[in-house]
């Protein structure tokens, strides 16, 4: 999920287009803005400061017509990202690619995932995601974007004040196998220290499976503080 930012004025716009050989559009008619590469540019040749503007306004961009393939898309990345994580902890069997552990599969192709907030069931969560679709399916396929501050406002006023009085509790119990793929160590004492961090509870079992527990907040504030927006792990 993302949040949406003020749109911007169309000077602005036009502005940003002198500079990057590119048309932009709207993704929707509600959420985030579509770069059309018109001139067989490079994504590595668009102006770094430009794309974090309309990152800021829109908060969701979509790259079209670019040639990039993994190395590009991790070079890319590299220039507008930094302390990028890994999947320790994460709730999906995600593919290592290239020996770099934070850059994963999705599912490789294996079934659908609905609608979430990327690692929302711990503390340690990205605050921006990247994706690469490096073979587009024929059909389907497609990555669902919501924005957390309009989903809020939608629901209904007892909805509302339900997920603001309660909080969300996600349990799962996970094998020794499972829990030293997920958490990447075979070490109890690591595991340990990496609950205590995450405010996750941790009970282990005699046979060394474990059962973990993580609260949070359902509704959160929106990265400015103004507004609040629902984002969880469904």
């Amino acid at each position: 999920m993302v949040y949406l930012a003020p749109t911007v004025s169309s000077n602005f716009d036009k502005l940003l287009l002198s500079y990057m050989n590119t048309k932009i559009q709207p993704i929707s008619d509600a959420i985030g803005q579509e770069i059309i590469n018109l001139d067989h540019v490079s994504i590595l040749e668009l102006d770094k400061e430009k794309i974090i503007s309309l990152f800021k306004h829109y908060g969701i961009l979509l790259f079209r017509g670019f040639d990039v393939e993994t190395d590009i898309f991790k070079e890319f990345t590299n220039l507008l990202s930094t302390d990028f994580i890994n999947y320790a902890g994460g709730a999906f069997s995600r593919r290592v690619i290239n020996g770099d552990e934070t850059l994963l599969s999705v599912n490789d192709f294996k079934s659908e995932i609905k609608l979430h907030g990327e690692m929302y069931y711990q503390q340690t969560i990205p605050l921006m995601l990247w994706f690469f679709c490096a073979n587009p399916p024929l059909e389907d396929g497609e990555t669902t974007v919501c924005d957390g501050r309009q989903f809020f406002n939608e629901i209904s006023s007892s909805t509302k004040e339900l997920l603001n009085k309660k909080k969300l509790k996600f349990t799962v119990s996970i094998s020794k196998e499972e829990w030293q793929k997920k958490y990447q160590t075979d070490n109890l004492n690591t595991l340990e220290e990496i609950c205590q961090k995450s405010n996750t509870h941790l009970a282990v079992k005699d046979d060394q499976s474990i059962m973990i527990e993580y609260i949070c907040p359902a509704i959160i504030p929106s990265r400015c503080g103004k507004y609040q927006v629902f984002i969880n792990s469904l």
